[in-house]
């Protein structure tokens, strides 16, 4: 048996089809099941797929306003010429929901119902071992356009809307591979003040909240800063450059990068900035192609990749731009989205 799995091929099939801790537990049994594995590594990390999946939002007016019921998917290692395919989605489709990769699941919180009421709904999938979503313990309050994160194998949302006025309150739940009907969201100490389209990121054992609305539909510049051993103390930081809500954000070789959203007085942006902590202040990138708020980003390899949106005239977009060291190019495009969340699925 340990002869076999010393084969080339046999321990690139263990990283593959058990992942990275079946092979971890496989190298304890044997020092020379332990060399094969950790030589293949290299070529297996590298020949994995490295997926972005879209979830949710709708295609622009009227009755295009509807949420979504499919997902996308792309393998991000054809870079430009990789293309979108149809994934099944949530079984609540929903707009203006978030999304978070935990482990091997990709989680879909809250958002916005075809009938525009706002969701407890928590719904997930197994990307590893399955097709079929599964429902998980609902959030304790409904809301839409809230901040999601994953810190240290637990889901955390942050604010939103609950349908007219921003929130301040925060939910938690520890990820598992099966639920009861006992566990539930638990409370968090509330944000410093209500807010909703906002984005949030984490550097470190730091949270900051980028941006937003609050309970008057005011677009906020401002961006607060707190650590994860301590939730009900927030620090502000530097304002952005330009208020912005419906912005996307995220971490893009140690800085924050901010994209979009709508300033005052409802102008859609195609701006960019950039937060670099240990320097502590904004600078402007170069802007996007095309305006859009509500639209999703995510970062990898070195590579900011924005989806969706809605753009001109309102109109939902398509249009996915990727920002590289040479600036911004164009990303294959999937159906038009607004309101939607995107994550990162590594292999």
């Amino acid at each position: 048996m340990t002869s076999l799995l010393c084969l080339p091929d046999n321990c690139e099939r263990v990283l593959l089809f058990g992942g990275v801790w079946a092979a971890w537990y496989l190298s304890l049994t044997s020092p020379q099941i332990r060399e094969s594995i950790w030589t293949a590594l290299p070529a297996v990390r590298q020949s994995m797929p490295k997926k972005i999946f879209v979830v949710g939002g709708h295609g622009g007016r009227g009755e295009s306003q509807k949420p979504y019921s499919k997902a996308e998917v792309c393998d991000a290692r054809g870079g430009a010429a990789c293309t979108w395919e149809t994934s099944k989605g949530p079984c609540l489709a929903r707009t203006h929901g978030s999304a978070i990769a935990v482990s091997h699941y990709l989680y879909v919180l809250g958002g916005r119902t075809s009938d525009c009421h706002t969701t407890t709904s928590v719904e997930r999938l197994d990307f590893y071992r399955s097709l079929e979503w599964e429902c998980a313990p609902s959030l304790a309050s409904a809301r839409h356009s809230a901040a999601a994160l994953c810190i240290s194998g637990s889901l955390y949302i942050l604010g939103g809307f609950d349908g007219v006025d921003a929130l301040d309150t925060c939910e938690e739940l520890r990820h598992q591979e099966s639920y009861v009907n006992s566990d539930s969201w638990c409370s968090r100490p509330p944000l410093s003040f209500p807010r909703g389209k906002h984005a949030a990121v984490t550097i470190g054992s730091s949270i900051y909240l980028l941006g937003g609305m609050d309970s008057g539909y005011r677009s906020l510049d401002l961006v607060s800063c707190g650590d994860f051993s301590d939730w009900s103390d927030w620090t502000l930081q530097p304002p952005m450059q330009q208020a912005r809500s419906g912005c996307a954000a995220a971490v893009v070789l140690g800085a924050i990068v901010v994209v979009g959203g709508v300033a005052g007085g409802w102008t859609t942006l195609s701006s960019v900035e950039r937060f670099q902590p240990q320097l502590g202040h904004w600078e402007t990138m170069a802007p996007m192609q095309i305006i859009r708020r509500e639209c999703a980003a995510i970062a990898f390899a070195g590579e900011l990749w924005v989806l969706g949106g809605a753009s001109y005239g309102g109109r939902s977009s398509g249009k996915v731009e990727v920002l590289r060291e040479a600036g911004w190019e164009l990303g294959p495009s999937l159906m038009p989205r607004s309101g939607c969340a995107a994550v990162f699925l590594r292999g």
